[in-house]
């Protein structure tokens, strides 16, 4: 049977839990509001190179500084995600970065990812491909595919043609050079025609 000082002292605990519980997402609530302010104050392309370098994970022990690689960048549509590195800067395009001496992965900014591979022209250049990228997909789906007599979506372009069809639940495709009648087809299948088509875009491109 619960006597009434065990059932006071858990009461206790439960309510000291919940309070701290409450101060602890108000104290993060309030970091991400200052990083907000601190980011319309000094937008990312603007910030120095130095100035990351002294704020969040530039300065715990443990943390390499030096000899990341990049294995990913995003889009996150909005200035809203918080760079895990200097912890200071809302940026919209994240760099993913990764370390051999390191057991997480960090999701940045580009300003971070260059001083973290010791190279801002690079990053700078892999943000900008990324964009272009992103634009002339958006331009390469907005095309206007046509409908063979067999029923598939096909494109003729920059001496190519494609042609995008159904197989089983999935797609795949094909791309016919003209002028030299080199065929490429998919490897892999895709879950969507829109990932189909942009698989033939990159090959189209290069």
């Amino acid at each position: 049977m619960t006597t009434k000082p065990d059932y006071l002292t858990r009461l206790t605990k439960h309510i000291q839990a919940s309070q701290q519980a409450q101060e602890k997402h108000k104290a993060a609530a309030q970091q991400a509001q200052a990083a907000r302010e601190a980011a319309a104050a000094e937008p990312e392309h603007e910030a120095t190179a130095t100035g990351h370098t002294m704020h969040g994970k530039w300065s715990e022990p443990g943390v390499p500084h030096k000899g990341w690689e990049c294995i990913g960048i995003r889009d996150e549509g909005e200035p809203e995600h918080l760079c895990q590195m200097c912890e200071s800067i809302l940026c919209r395009y994240v760099h993913t970065m990764e370390h051999p001496d390191y057991a997480d992965q960090l999701d940045v900014g580009c300003v971070c990812a260059g001083n973290m591979e010791e190279d801002l022209d690079a990053a700078s250049r892999r943000e900008e491909r990324f964009k272009r990228t992103k634009t002339q997909r958006r331009r390469w789906l907005e095309r206007e595919w046509k409908t063979s007599s067999a029923g598939n979506e096909y494109l003729n372009t920059r001496g190519f043609n494609v042609v995008i069809f159904p197989q089983g639940e999935f797609w795949s495709g094909r791309a016919l050079h003209r002028d030299s009648n080199q065929k490429m087809f998919a490897r892999l299948r895709y879950r969507t025609a829109e990932q189909a088509k942009w698989q033939y875009s990159i090959s189209c491109w290069r």
